[in-house]
């Protein structure tokens, strides 16, 4: 039987690789067996093990470097086995295929391709003219979105359970109910990927509510599971036949804690009622910058303050946590526009509120918005991405003061939005010192007890909340390095990696 090697840039205990499991679970159904690693184990031993019969590789655009790196050691190693690339950034930079040098590259959703893929390789041709693949002789344009998603098998898990055993005791397990963002925020893949998308099928794609709980039950009597996350880009649009089915057979037969991603122009009382009935215990809403102009002009967020404060107030006064994020340093943004994002987070009291620094992603709108507006150096490029770390802004906007303060704000503003006495403090003398380890290790400190207390609630043993809280740490403190120097080197950039990932997983292969 043949085998198809899986390969990740990394995992992490936030949510699990949904694409790959997906498509895992693809192959296994046409008689294939799976691995899968990341690019830090050691993938030439599942190699020698498996003879895989082709390596598929996904990956997101901050991963460019590294997995560039990588397949050049696979080609190295073992050059007759041919490589498929998938995911986000192939989607949205095909010249990944001769970036890479490798025999194919998924664009788009990857489950009818992938299921093609497998038929040619158990053919033994080529994988010319399969819809959504390029290969280095052809490439063929998109087919039709899948538009029934019950038709698809359920995911995988175990596939990243044996490949990351320590995720297997984490007690979260993330599902999805949909495909597809309709909305068109600047910074976000969706907008392009919808106009890439055009003409081939909705946008919004919905599984059906007996299809959800039984994949529901099936995962929670075999694995032990004490929250479920629910990583649609948004859950739900509206108090609809869906949600109210939803929310009766959800409390009948799953009744464990959930979370969700809604938008606010969306929240109305009805909805929060059945989110509130269903088990809902945590939502995340974007409130992203307090400036209404800013909003609707450079991130094609057209909310008025009112509708979002409206929506927090609904989720708060229902008992539901509510996390939300905020963008700093967005194009043509003041130091006061920053503080007053500050300050609408104080006053809609967000369970667990934090910050992050815009980062323009080549393909999305704003980073041609940055481009256009010389704020971004016009060879700037994905490598400039996946080799930073850190959270200044890229952007030649702002001074090396501003973009320390912008920092300081992302490391103590969630703590002052919990305690808003604080704010004196921090905005007449905290927010101008030298960003420092103490700041970070305040900023991992109020977020991990947050997200520990009432985000993510869980029991763990005192070894699996150790190890946890180590490896958070761990992933902290190098993806936020601080620098205390006067002036921030020019050949460093720096951005900050938000909990979850915008970038959709719905296309990986």
């Amino acid at each position: 039987m043949e085998h198809i090697l899986f390969i990740k840039d990394s995992f992490s205990i936030e949510g699990e690789p949904m694409g790959v499991m997906q498509l895992s679970a693809i192959a296994k159904m046409q008689g294939f067996n799976t691995c899968l690693c990341s690019s830090k184990q050691d993938y030439k031993k599942l190699i020698n093990k498996h003879k895989p019969a082709a390596i598929a590789i996904s990956m997101l655009s901050g991963e460019y470097t590294s997995i560039k790196t990588l397949i050049g050691e696979i080609k190295r190693y073992a050059d007759k086995i041919p490589i498929i690339v998938g995911g986000p950034h192939p989607t949205f930079a095909p010249s990944a295929l001769e970036d890479f040098g490798v025999e194919a590259i998924c664009t788009g959703e990857g489950d009818r391709a992938f299921t093609e893929i497998l038929k040619r390789i158990g053919a033994g041709t080529s994988f010319d003219g399969i819809p959504n693949i390029h290969t280095k002789t052809q490439k063929t344009p998109r087919g039709p979105l899948i538009e029934n998603l019950d038709e698809l098998p359920f995911i995988d898990r175990e596939l990243y359970y044996e490949a990351s055993p320590v995720n297997r005791r984490f007690k979260m397990r993330s599902f999805y109910s949909s495909r597809g963002c309709p909305y068109g925020c600047t910074y976000c893949f969706n907008h392009a990927y919808n106009k890439l998308n055009k003409g081939l099928g909705r946008v919004v794609r919905k599984r059906s509510v007996e299809n959800l709980i039984e994949e529901l039950e099936i995962v929670t009597k075999k694995y032990d599971t004490q929250y479920i996350r629910f990583s649609d880009d948004v859950f739900t649009h509206a108090a609809d036949d869906w949600l109210e089915k939803f929310s009766k057979e959800y409390k009948r037969k799953i009744g464990i804690p959930f979370y969700c991603l809604v938008r606010s122009n969306s929240v109305t009382k009805d909805m929060v009622t059945l989110l509130k009935n269903a088990g809902c215990n945590s939502v995340c809403m974007c409130i992203e910058a307090a400036n209404a102009d800013l909003r609707r002009l450079i991130l094609n967020r057209n909310l008025s303050n009112e509708t979002i404060i409206k929506s927090f107030d609904l989720f708060n006064g229902s008992g539901i946590h509510t996390y939300s994020n905020s963008m700093l340093a967005l194009p043509t943004a003041t130091l006061k526009d920053e503080l007053d994002s500050l300050d609408l987070n104080i006053r809609c009291k967000p369970t667990c509120g934090l910050f992050s620094i815009l980062l323009p992603y080549p393909g999305t709108e704003i980073h041609d918005y940055c481009i256009e507006h010389n704020l971004l150096d016009k060879d700037y490029n994905f490598e400039d991405i996946s080799r930073s770390v850190g959270s200044y802004s890229m952007l030649s906007s702002f001074t090396d003061k501003e973009k320390k303060i912008q920092k300081n704000i992302v490391f103590l503003g969630p703590l002052v939005i919990k305690l808003p006495f604080l704010k004196k403090l921090f905005v007449k003398y905290l927010i101008y010192m030298p960003n420092n380890f103490i700041f970070l290790f305040i900023h991992y400190c109020t977020k991990y007890y947050l997200f520990k207390k009432y985000i993510i609630p869980m029991r763990y043993t005192l070894t699996d909340y150790l190890h946890f809280m180590i490896a958070t740490l761990k992933s902290e403190f190098k993806n936020m390095g601080v620098s205390n120097k006067d002036t921030i080197p020019p050949e460093r950039k720096y951005i900050i990696i938000p909990l979850y990932n915008p970038e959709t997983d719905n296309t990986l292969p």
